[in-house]
């Protein structure tokens, strides 16, 4: 049964990936380089608001299995929560950040809402041991995006507009198909439960946050971008981001899966055996970044002709430097997973956090001062590099600190 749970487990990640991989060119393609720019920005926009709708996964993730009805007030909450974080980040994005595009809020607005439901959904039948029915969940999702995006660029206009109505009619689609085969909504168990807003907050924000800090790292620099970069040069990093990000997730993500079946079983069973699982992770995905860098560095320019858009190939070589940024992030999500495992995340954990990208950002600001794709580019690798050393620092404290409780 195990082995069955796996095979459809690394079904859900390898072939949406494998869809990801054609939803990207074929987008690059219909969009202008400016164009790409402006959806890349807003996507990103919509991905960080995100992050504040996972606290109720997150949450879910952790009590489904004590209190199987808590489902049915977190989808209300969800909803509620979405409309509520959408007006009061469209307000100050639209104002402060100059996101003008009302009509592009909007959709985001009904996508993050589908999403919220979308995402509770799925990890409740990644948590109850479904395989089968997440598998399709996650195949549905990443298949009808791909066909309505390309199927409304095509047939009316390619813009921004329409790849979130193309996402929100693909989240339509896996909703209805997961509540045919996994009922979350009760009607009875819609009210208001000031309880469950201060539970869920005090445990899913700081995860979601934490694991989902390349993210934040990622908008920053796309925030700062959009008022010193022009519009063609945003659109190009923010193209060649999205290739590079795309190759080594597709690869780095594949090995996650089984090591973390193993690393919680460890936990549970023999916490010694944490820091071999731990080693073994570390060394595979060193490997096969190394493998895909050589590979890319010297056969990158002759694969990326046949399916790139010829106004991205000119930025290749600086662009090409992201990668190692990338390789870098596969190694945060590693010490991020540690930091899950061995040290709760706290309070404490969460202000460290928030100080370190207040010191980035305005570290940031001072040299983007200037239109210059390389500066951008360096300065998205130099803050991998840093929330890399922060994550390790704390795990190493926090590893210290449970070996002198063991050893008492």
């Amino acid at each position: 049964m195990l082995k069955k749970d796996l095979f459809y487990y690394i079904l859900s990640k390898v072939l949406p990936l494998g869809l990801g991989i054609m939803f990207v060119p074929i987008v690059l393609n219909f969009l202008s380089v400016e164009e790409y720019g402006e959806y890349y920005t807003y996507n990103q926009y919509f991905v960080l608001i995100n992050l504040i709708i996972l606290s109720t996964t997150f949450y879910l993730q952790n009590n489904i299995l004590e209190d199987e009805e808590i489902i049915y007030k977190v989808q209300y909450f969800t909803i509620i929560l979405s409309v509520v974080v959408s007006i009061i980040t469209h307000t100050f994005v639209f104002f402060l950040l100059g996101f003008e595009n009302k009509n592009l809020l909007i959709l985001i607005t009904v996508a993050l809402i589908f999403m919220g439901i979308y995402q509770n959904k799925m990890i409740i039948l990644n948590v109850t041991g479904l395989s089968k029915v997440y598998f399709i969940g996650q195949l549905l999702f990443s298949f009808f995006k791909l066909v309505f995006v390309f199927l409304l660029m095509k047939v009316f206009f390619a813009s921004s507009n329409m790849i979130f109505i193309g996402i929100i009619l693909s989240l339509l689609v896996s909703i209805l198909f997961l509540e045919k085969s996994n009922k979350t909504f009760n009607i009875s168990f819609f009210f208001y439960d000031l309880n469950l807003f201060k539970k869920i907050f005090s445990f899913g924000f700081f995860v979601s946050f934490i694991v989902s800090i390349d993210i934040v790292l990622n908008f920053i620099n796309i925030t700062l971008a959009n008022r010193y970069l022009s519009t063609t040069l945003l659109g190009v990093y923010t193209g060649w981001f999205s290739v590079f990000a795309l190759i080594i997730s597709m690869f780095t993500s594949i090995i996650y899966l089984p090591f973390i079946s193993k690393i919680y079983n460890a936990k549970r069973e023999n916490p010694l055996q944490l820091s071999k699982y731990f080693r073994k992770l570390y060394i595979y995905t060193l490997i096969i970044n190394i493998v895909v860098i050589i590979f890319i560095m010297t056969f990158g320019s002759r694969i990326f002709n046949y399916f790139v858009p010829e106004s991205y190939i000119e930025y290749l070589f600086p662009c090409i430097i992201l990668i190692i940024g990338f390789s870098i992030n596969s190694i945060i999500k590693i010490e991020v997973l540690k930091m899950q495992v061995i040290n709760k995340v706290n309070i404490r954990t969460f202000i460290i956090f928030v100080v370190s990208i207040i010191i980035y950002s305005f570290g940031s600001l001072f040299f983007m001062k200037n239109d210059s794709l390389e500066v951008l580019i360096w300065q998205s690798v130099i803050g991998y590099i840093i929330f890399y050393l922060v994550l390790y620092l704390i795990n190493n404290v926090a590893g210290k600190r449970m070996e002198k409780i063991d050893e008492h």
